[in-house]
């Protein structure tokens, strides 16, 4: 908080007004779209590579503030921005905090109007903007839809109140409500301020628990949102239930953004197994121990539904723990389905923790190796978390220490570094300041050699160091990477 309203002082000083006017209106930001794995500008199907970082503001009793009213501190919010802009970031990542979100009707005017002056400056600096909310409490429209949650269980097993969450017709009805109000909001502000929002997403890591229904229960029947039967007594079936309730739950709320705005993007976004203890993975949401309760949605689940793309959070807790967490969600599988539905995969949250890392420089070092490798791997991009969230004590956010963190990632973006995935070839590539292309067919030792060859062709600087290329591996790397 002191942060910020030093931050707030300090631009303060340029004149930068508290809120925008209204009237003054810039161009429409292009939409982004997915491609082939990609994530690409609709109009032009030029790759986009969302780089970026999570922009939160938390309280001392945890809650989320960014846009609170009340709270909600324009002065730095416009200096974030501009700062992410100068260093060639492009993505904010940002969370609806109940407080202030709702009144007694729905969603509270005065949060929309914060709301609305966050995604115009982001709109003004070209910034894109992932909105998350996790709970939609019972007021107004939201509130009946929640209330009428026992006509759906008149036979079979009942969910414990967590898991009510991804298997009620009710609870997906009242979060479905939710957002169509929220896009229908910004679309009557200003329409086009939708091509703003990057992804509504649809909840902040989802997950099951294990100690409520129907994952406690070793016997009987449950029945899924759209009446299919589940006997819950084998373990496969109940991981199947969860599956299914999965993909009904996605489904249902992107039907109803994409019924505002049919180009808009939809996501939801889950940890890894191994966060919440279980090494093995999926497939044993009853039978595998672990003190903590909460159980992933499935990716590959997530993968088969109507959502945009998938999102996966990564903290590893060593410098080489990374092919350790991919295993852990299934992620070869995982690439195999989303080759198929051509859907990116995406890191919404990537960081440091201090009990992982209680020194800034193994985090650091961890930052430098993870990030490259999440390109290699075929992730479409990433946020970090976070930019600048002081009142974090147990993270290590970008701005960090002399903000080396954020310098390293902001030197990346500059040194735009190609690198082949695992999902075969590279995903988008910026061969250099001159010259920049994509290249997405073929097996991936061709991709390697025809990015080569036809970057050779391309780029006419005759002093173009950035093009010396070097083969090695599945890996294209540049000499000099960063400039």
């Amino acid at each position: 908080m002191l942060f910020c309203l030093m931050n707030a002082v300090l631009v303060s000083t340029f004149a930068v007004p508290a809120t925008l006017n209204a009237d003054i209106t810039d161009p429409p930001l292009p939409r982004i779209t997915t491609s082939d794995g990609m994530f690409v500008v609709a109009d032009t199907g030029e790759p986009f590579i969302p780089r970026g970082f999570q922009y939160v503001r938390i309280r001392n009793n945890g809650a989320h503030y960014v846009h609170t009213p009340g709270f909600y501190q324009p002065l730095a919010v416009e200096e974030m921005f501009a700062d992410l802009a100068e260093h060639r970031f492009n993505i904010v990542r940002t969370f609806l905090g109940l407080d202030g979100l709702f009144d007694e009707t729905g969603i509270s005017e005065a949060f929309l109007d914060n709301l609305e002056d966050f995604l115009r400056r982001a709109r003004r600096h070209g910034i894109y903007v992932i909105l998350e909310r996790r709970y939609v409490l019972p007021v107004g429209a939201y509130g009946r839809a929640l209330a009428d949650w026992e006509s759906h269980f008149t036979q079979g097993i009942v969910p414990g109140p967590n898991n009510m969450r991804y298997m009620s017709k009710a609870y997906s009805k009242a979060m479905a409500l939710f957002w169509s109000d929220l896009v229908q909001a910004i679309k009557t502000r200003d329409p086009d301020l939708l091509s703003t929002v990057f992804a509504y997403e649809l909840e902040n890591e989802s997950e099951f628990r294990v100690n409520e229904s129907p994952i406690v229960d070793t016997s009987g029947t449950f029945y899924a949102p759209d009446g299919k039967a589940f006997d819950v007594s084998d373990e496969d079936t109940l991981q199947a239930l969860l599956d299914h309730c999965t993909i009904l739950w996605a489904n249902a709320a992107v039907a109803a953004i994409q019924k505002v705005d049919p180009s808009a993007m939809v996501s939801a976004s889950v940890f890894t197994y191994r966060a919440s203890g279980r090494p093995d993975g999926p497939g044993k949401p009853r039978s595998a121990t672990a003190s903590d309760p909460r159980y992933p949605l499935r990716p590959v689940a997530l993968a088969q539904s109507d959502l945009s793309y998938v999102d996966i959070h990564l903290y590893p807790e060593s410098i080489d723990a990374l092919d350790v967490h991919l295993e852990n969600i299934e992620f070869a599988r995982l690439q195999e389905i989303c080759n198929k539905t051509g859907k990116p995969i995406f890191v919404g949250e990537f960081g440091a923790l201090k009990p992982f890392f209680p020194d800034f420089t193994p985090a650091y070092e961890m930052v430098k190796n993870v990030i490259p490798r999440l390109f290699e791997q075929g992730f479409a991009g990433y946020c970090y978390w976070t930019y600048d969230c002081h009142e974090q004590p147990y993270v290590w956010n970008a701005k960090a220490e002399a903000g080396q963190i954020f310098q390293f990632l902001a030197d990346f973006n500059h040194g735009d570094i190609a690198v082949n995935n695992s999902r075969g070839g590279v995903s988008s590539f910026w061969a250099c300041s001159h010259e920049r292309f994509k290249v997405h067919d073929g097996t991936a030792g061709q991709r390697h050699n025809r990015a080569i060859l036809r970057h050779s062709k391309m780029c006419r600087s005759s002093d173009c160091t950035e093009c010396l290329f070097n083969m090695s591996g599945n890996r294209i790397h540049r000499h000099n990477t960063l400039q």
